[in-house]
């Protein structure tokens, strides 16, 4: 059966059973030319399946998204062997739910951009580099190509992230502007980004040099910047991964050789057979040469700088105790895929403490950081077992709670009883009397990815501040 529903066209599976038998044998060869329809997901009824692997083989032969229709109990065995790009959905859920997911599904298929370069976005890239290269022959060989800028991370220290962020935008409507049109172009890393294209090795190779030569003709944002870039190419069908691993060799040896240059993983394969080096024994050297440098600029911009490079890079808040932003985006993001996927339920809190720019100037920065301190002690006294806590930025406080939004909302309010009626001291031994504003929600289908449920966390954090402040305001 063939839906059309707002212009997704999905196929269900009606039946599997083979014709004229009475048995319930499974053939995947029927699902071959599966990948020839016009399909942007397609559903598969575990219920129309003898077994889950016969299911699992019926996945393996279509190319679009899948989603699966199954029982709780099943899915444990299920879903570790789905694909990136699949769901599932129980057999409980309503219509409505069902209808969302496979808009998820499809939304997730569709290109997707990087905010900040406007470029195609890792996720999607890879895809296009798997396909790509499972395809690749003598014929029609197909070569990835990685630049990444040099010495970035002193451009952000030396002029500021708005300059940086002005640099990687230039850098990538250069390079846009330096390959073919039918050219895969994407922001693969923080400063790094991958050209997937059909060519050959030289022509790979030279498109590699005039990307570099193109970003050295003119400054960008006022700043001089340079590049390496590593490339490999696939003559064969070959695994995505390898030619990754590849090309990213090639682009270690760009750099320890003093970046600003190309190199293609075939001559580097070459130069080390003709010299009778170990490529792997190379291979190691230049990532700890690279790695070495990389350590040395940050070790050599010390003091305060430094500091505040190595609080952002690890997992806990040196102030309060409690987990880090960096640790914050990335668990939270983790876990909003697992509630998003029917998962457990999972709400958010945001937490400011009020007037604290006032407190910080009546009784000195010490004293605001001890009294920062102890709210966020009393804030993990609080929680429960399965929430965990991490410093938003400044005065926010975020909760990650496990359980549903009237759950979570019992304990904030006696959280927040607590804070304003037990006050807290400052260096001196002075009391001060300390109030919160609390914003909560839960994640739900309404929520795209985890920045648009943290915009909706955000709006209920802003609805209790401009109620007056010192108050919780859940859905």
């Amino acid at each position: 059966m063939l839906v059309e529903s707002n212009r997704i066209f999905v196929t269900w599976l009606a039946s599997i059973a083979a014709p004229d038998t009475d048995d319930m044998s499974f053939d995947v060869g029927g699902f071959n030319s599966l990948s020839t329809w016009r399909a942007d997901v397609v559903v598969l009824d575990l219920r129309e399946f003898p077994c889950s692997d016969d299911l699992l083989r019926a996945r393996a032969a279509v190319d679009a998204p899948v989603l699966v229709l199954c029982d709780a109990v099943s899915l444990e065995s299920i879903a570790p062997r789905l694909a990136d790009q699949d769901g599932f959905s129980l057999y409980d859920e309503p219509p409505y739910a069902m209808l969302e997911r496979i808009r998820r599904l499809h939304r997730r298929a569709l290109p997707r951009r990087d905010r900040l370069t406007g470029l195609l976005d890792r996720r999607y890239f890879m895809r296009q580099l798997e396909e790509a290269m499972g395809n690749a022959s003598r014929e029609n060989p197909r070569s990835l190509v990685m630049v990444d800028l040099d010495h970035f991370r002193a451009i952000n220290d030396e002029h500021g992230h708005a300059c940086g962020d002005h640099i990687l935008i230039g850098t990538a409507r250069c390079v846009e502007a330096s390959v073919p049109a039918s050219a895969v172009v994407a922001r693969i890393g923080g400063e790094e980004i991958g050209i997937l294209v059909e060519m050959g090795h030289q022509q790979a190779s030279s498109l590699a040099a005039q990307v570099l030569e193109n970003l050295r003709a003119e400054p960008i944002a006022g700043v001089e910047v340079t590049a390496s870039a590593g490339s490999a190419t696939a003559a064969e069908p070959m695994d995505a991964r390898k030619v990754y691993r590849r090309c990213d060799e090639a682009l270690y040896a760009a750099k320890a050789n003093g970046r600003n240059r190309t190199v293609h993983f075939e001559d580097l394969e070459r130069t080390a057979l003709c010299e009778k080096r170990d490529l792997t024994l190379e291979g190691f050297q230049n990532r700890t040469r690279v790695i070495t440098e990389r350590a040395a600029e940050v070790i050599a911009r010390s003091g305060r700088r430094l500091m505040e490079e190595l609080r952002s890079e690890a997992d806990l808040d040196v102030l309060t105790g409690l987990f880090s932003r960096r640790y914050l985006d990335r668990q939270l993001a983790a876990q909003f895929e697992v509630a998003a996927q029917g998962g457990n339920a999972l709400t958010v809190a945001l937490m400011d403490v009020d007037h604290f720019g006032r407190v910080n100037k009546e009784f000195g920065w010490p004293s605001g950081d001890r009294i920062l301190a102890d709210i966020a002690q009393r804030v993990r006294s609080h929680v429960r077992e399965s929430d965990w806590v991490a410093r938003y930025g400044g005065e926010e406080i975020c909760l990650v709670m496990h359980g549903t939004i009237t759950e979570a909302d019992t304990v904030l309010r006696r959280l927040h009883s607590s804070i304003a009626q037990q006050p807290f001291t400052t260096t001196t031994g002075e009391a001060v009397a300390v109030t919160v504003s609390i914003g909560a929600t839960a994640c739900s289908d309404l929520d795209d990815n985890v920045g648009m449920f943290m915009e909706r966390v955000s709006q209920r954090l802003l609805l209790a501040k401009r109620g007056g402040r010192n108050r919780v305001v859940t859905d």
